[in-house]
């Protein structure tokens, strides 16, 4: 099948961005988590067809044109491991602990994808320096209580990595989870060899552009037409738009699971369901 191409969904709705700092503002962060079909936002969704959701500038399509990525950049959460069960059970032993009035579901679930410290402002309507308390509570809970045992990782995902090696491709995490969250959850499976470089969220990195551009940078990758970041929100399209990469939005993961929410985003493809992910990376190797 042939997938090469890009897209431009119009009419951005408003959401937090990526390039938001923890407690500035409190725009809409990326959806809850659900299984929803999405709306396609690129040739390429395992046979999925073009839409009228999938235009460039001035509503024009885009006609599709041959890329292909060598340097294949991951988010953590919702893209390489389904954390949401440990992570939800850690804000509720959290909430105990610090004696808060316990948040909706929904509402918890929004806490998927965002940087902790800008949703424990935003959901709580903490201080930022009360936020970043809880936040390190939280952190403690999560690695120490075993709620970062309770996760799933995807299928595919051990597929698509030795397929990326096997073909001579880079892959690196880029994550808005802190460094060492990065590293802890990705033991859990012993998946971290599999990577060439993980960076997670820091003071020197606190955006998900950071994060790409320091990924490329640790592996002196020379420019951005070969890579492409798979993400699952907002924050991560938002991210690769502004670090000047493609983008695959996965709408299996956690952050696009309303109608619209991954409108105004530059997308390559669309990946519905993990083995997309697998598809996308063979087809940019073959002919090799």
């Amino acid at each position: 099948f042939s997938w090469q191409g890009a897209g431009t969904c119009q009419e951005r709705q408003p959401a937090g961005p990526p390039g938001r700092r923890p407690g500035e503002g409190a725009a809409e962060p990326p959806s809850t988590p659900s299984q929803r079909a999405g709306v396609p936002c690129g040739p390429y969704a395992c046979g999925l067809q073009r839409t009228a959701e999938c235009r460039g500038p001035k509503n024009k399509r885009v006609e599709s044109k041959k890329m292909s990525y060598r340097l294949f950049l991951f988010d953590l959460d919702g893209t390489l491991v389904d954390t949401s069960p440990g992570i939800l059970e850690a804000l509720r032993r959290m909430e105990r602990e610090v004696g808060a009035e316990p948040l909706p579901q929904k509402t918890l679930e929004k806490f998927i994808g965002p940087p902790l410290e800008w949703s424990m402002e935003t959901y709580y309507g903490l201080e930022p320096r009360t936020a970043k308390v809880w936040a390190e509570i939280y952190r403690r809970i999560y690695t120490e209580e075993n709620c970062i045992a309770k996760s799933r990782l995807y299928p595919y995902i051990r597929e698509s990595l030795a397929l990326i090696r096997e073909k001579g491709g880079k892959c690196a995490v880029t994550s808005l989870k802190m460094d060492r969250m990065v590293a802890a959850t990705l033991e859990v499976y012993d998946l971290a060899p599999e990577f060439d470089a993980l960076v997670g969220r820091s003071e020197v990195c606190p955006t998900k552009a950071d994060t790409i551009r320091e990924a490329m940078r640790l592996l002196d990758w020379p420019g951005t037409a070969d890579v492409v970041l798979f993400g699952d929100s907002r924050y991560d399209g938002e991210g690769a738009m502004e670090a000047g990469v493609a983008f695959v939005p996965l709408t299996y993961g956690f952050g696009f699971a309303e109608e619209g929410s991954m409108e105004g985003l530059d997308c390559a493809a669309v990946a519905r369901e993990p083995e997309d992910v697998y598809r996308f990376i063979r087809t940019q190797f073959e002919g090799e």
